[in-house]
């Protein structure tokens, strides 16, 4: 009797059909509807994937022969390190071998941040950081200095102009006079500063710029290992060009 009963109440019902197959175009965006999310980080990983490698093989990008770091409480016109970086790849010979000779000039300025003076308290915190990794890689051979003294004090890295590492721990610092050359008394760099010299004719760079560049001094890095600077032969080059 229930199974009559049963039959009465679907007796009118049809069987489910099936659904059509689809065709190329729909499973196609049938699959990119359950799947766009995972596309859409697997191109995020590929980009940054490719930038990493990018960044690591120094693809696209002018590689310097020689480094020189900056480390002054002026901090210095954009255009003048750039003036200074131009006119002191004529000195440069080729040291990587990519047809080029050129200079960069690291800026790790140190401003003295008056009281409350956040801005140049955060610049000064990111040159300092910069110029400790910079002194880890043994990027920059040479150093531009106006405190020679005071930052050997910090850091026992000069060497004598011949290369020849200091007698004792402190006679750097106590006959710093051994260990740098001024601007005035370095040629290729004099000249750069000289009345009709090129750092004259930029706007930027007046007379007190002038003058604070003409006080300062260059030394070499001393190394105390195998591990040298990048280009060593070129970077020693270029600083025997500059003295002469």
């Amino acid at each position: 009797m229930a199974s009559e009963y049963i039959k009465y109440l679907i007796k009118d019902e049809k069987p489910a059909e099936e659904a059509p197959p689809l065709s190329p175009k729909e499973r196609r965006k049938n699959w990119l509807y359950y799947h766009k999310w995972h596309l859409i980080i697997a191109v995020v990983v590929l980009i940054i994937a490719a930038d990493l490698i990018k960044s690591a093989l120094h693809i696209g990008e002018i590689l310097p022969d020689v480094q020189i770091a900056y480390v002054g409480q002026f901090v210095l016109p954009v255009d003048v390190l750039s003036e200074i970086e131009q006119q002191l790849s004529g000195c440069c010979p080729d040291g990587n071998g990519d047809s080029r000779s050129v200079v960069r000039l690291n800026s790790y300025a140190q401003p003295v941040p008056s009281e409350g003076d956040d801005s140049t308290l955060s610049l000064r915190t990111a040159s300092t950081v910069q110029l400790m990794a910079d002194l880890e890689s043994r990027g920059s051979f040479l150093f531009l200095m106006d405190d020679p003294k005071g930052w050997e004090e910090q850091v026992r890295i000069l060497a004598h102009p011949d290369g020849s590492l200091p007698e004792t721990e402190t006679d750097t610092s106590v006959h710093i006079e051994n260990y740098v050359i001024s601007w005035k008394d370095c040629p290729a760099l004099a000249a750069l500063t000289a009345e009709d010299g090129p750092l004259a004719k930029l706007d930027s760079c007046d007379e007190t710029v002038l003058s604070y560049l003409e006080s300062l001094y260059v030394g070499r890095r001393g190394f105390w290992t195998d591990q040298t600077s990048e280009n060593y032969d070129a970077c020693v080059t270029f600083w025997d060009n500059l003295r002469s």
